[in-house]
């Protein structure tokens, strides 16, 4: 929409009409602006500064990853400025329509690092210069030439564990920096308001409200992408989280569990949820974008392979009080009212009528809770059981999962019998699905700041889940570790936990090599 010059926004570029369908039908924008490409009349004068760079062992040199680097002063400043412009002009254009713009810097319009190659991203040399900067004023060093350099870690999984200074720091850093651009924008689009016309015909000063899209966690992915979901999540310039699974984050499907737990990690910040079923990995569609599961009436299959998948993760998302529900890339739409007749939760209103009842975010009654460090998770990276790191198979979710497609790494495996899943996930799943036999509602918090009174005193059962190698008994080895096992501690003897080890995920891990 800014394509041809400076501050030159055109809605009607490729074509929008269908925005202001939506408006006349009385429903509300969601606006993605995305900034993961150069518009033409900048891409015309780039350099190589202006892009973000990739490193690895197996890719040392810094590779040009062709998106624009937010590092850069440049770009930063036109990316604000396009996010409060566009927000100006979807506000004049379509009024009170606009419930919110959703600005994004990712390949896959996602709250986090762009990831390709699996190269660590940011290395350019704007990103550098905030590096020793950020070095500076933490207090880690009082010069920049003391500052250290970010570490050089292998692009493709390793099992050693990533405890070493010279890595959490970088963690840290790239963590802070991320969040601290996007909580910009944030505000950017909250402070550019509008004043609009009424249906009555009076005036009113309209302001959208900002939108962030967030991948799954909670797994050894998230080293490369960062996770910056607990700094953002409370902000106040925040309004909603979309929570995001294709329940196949390691190539097989896994467990549907996962959208439960982030559904309850998200009920800790009193925002808007909204959970995106990604459908392109478990329902799929061929290459013209029909169903490659035909088009007979899928209505009796809704109790095996990616139709139990999807509809078993929307269950547990309507369970733990979501408030918004979205399908993406299903490639038969038809399919969504069957998928929405075929969850069945007892609405309070009608007794037991087997109706879809979105629970209120005030329903989400936690009687146990789980505690993991989500900076623990970037301990190890890619780490998928049956596949990497001699770490065991793990039995699929349901036995007709197994013939299902896999992808990625999970070829492997496939046709083996066993699932493939990211081992670190598995485990907060499996202890989350243990609690839940028991709780109707289990709270997982990764934040120490948020084991509050008010939550803790309400559970019942409160747990500890350790990662093997950075959660030793008396320290913490990853970014401000130090402070955050000291705060748990002083929390604990107040409210007791009970200690998790997961076997499987002890099984491969060497705690005596470190990176």
């Amino acid at each position: 929409t800014e394509r041809e010059g400076e501050n030159d926004i055109r809605l009607g570029t490729f074509g929008k009409d269908w925005m202001g369908l939506a408006c006349e039908l009385g429903l509300k924008l969601h606006v993605v602006a995305t900034m993961r490409e150069l518009p033409p009349w900048v891409s015309q004068n780039a350099n190589e500064s202006f892009f973000d760079r990739g490193r690895c062992i197996e890719r040392p040199n810094d590779e040009i990853a062709g998106t624009p680097s937010v590092a850069n002063p440049t770009i930063w400043r036109l990316a604000q400025q396009f996010t409060r412009n566009v927000t100006k002009a979807l506000i004049q254009e379509y009024g009170t329509c606009i419930q919110s713009v959703s600005p994004t810097l990712n390949n896959e319009f996602e709250t986090r690092f762009v990831q390709t190659r699996d190269m660590m991203r940011d290395h350019s040399p704007s990103a550098m210069e905030l590096y020793r900067q950020w070095q500076v004023e933490k207090g880690y060093v009082t010069s920049e030439s003391q500052a250290l350099k970010p570490p050089l870690l292998p692009c493709f999984g390793f099992c050693k564990p990533v405890v070493q200074e010279s890595s959490t720091r970088f963690l840290g850093f790239r963590e802070e920096f991320l969040a601290e651009r996007y909580t910009t924008l944030c505000r950017g689009i909250k402070e550019s308001a509008v004043e609009v016309e009424t249906t009555t015909g009076g005036k009113v000063l309209h302001r959208a409200e900002c939108l962030l899209h967030f991948g799954e966690m909670f797994a050894t992915t998230d080293i490369l992408h960062s996770n910056i979901f607990f700094d953002l999540a409370k902000s106040p310039h925040v309004d909603h989280l979309v929570m995001d699974s294709n329940m196949a984050l390691s190539g097989a499907p896994s467990s549907p569990s996962i959208v439960g737990v982030l559904v309850s990690t998200a009920q800790s910040y009193g925002k808007q949820i909204h959970y995106e079923a990604a459908t392109e990995r478990i329902l799929t569609c061929d290459d013209n974008g029909k169903s490659i599961h035909g088009e007979e009436d899928v209505e009796g299959k809704w109790e095996e392979g990616g139709h139990l998948l999807l509809k078993t993760g929307i269950t547990h998302a309507l369970e733990a009080g979501v408030q918004s529900l979205g399908l993406t890339n299903l490639c038969e739409p038809r399919l969504a009212g069957q998928l929405f007749e075929s969850v069945q939760v007892p609405s309070k209103n009608r007794g037991n009528a087997k109706d879809v009842n979105v629970l209120a975010a005030s329903a989400f009654q936690p009687t146990a809770v789980i505690f993991v460090p989500y900076r623990a998770f970037f301990a190890f990276k890619a780490i998928t059981s049956g596949v990497t790191c001699d770490a065991k198979p793990t039995t699929c979710w349901h036995p007709s999962f197994a013939s299902m497609p896999f992808f990625g790494a999970a070829k492997r495996a496939q046709g083996q019998g066993h699932c493939p899943t990211d081992v670190a996930q598995s485990a907060l799943l499996t202890l989350w699905d243990e609690l839940r036999t028991r709780h109707a509602h289990v709270s997982v918090i990764g934040d120490v700041e948020r084991l509050t009174a008010g939550i803790l005193q309400g559970a019942t059962e409160r747990v500890l889940l350790q990662i093997p190698c950075v959660m030793e008994s008396h320290h913490w080895s990853f970014y401000e570790g130090a402070a955050i096992h000291q705060k748990y501690r002083a929390i604990s003897k107040e409210f007791s936990f009970v200690d998790h080890v997961d076997q499987n995920l002890n099984s491969f891990a060497d705690c005596s090599k470190t990176i």
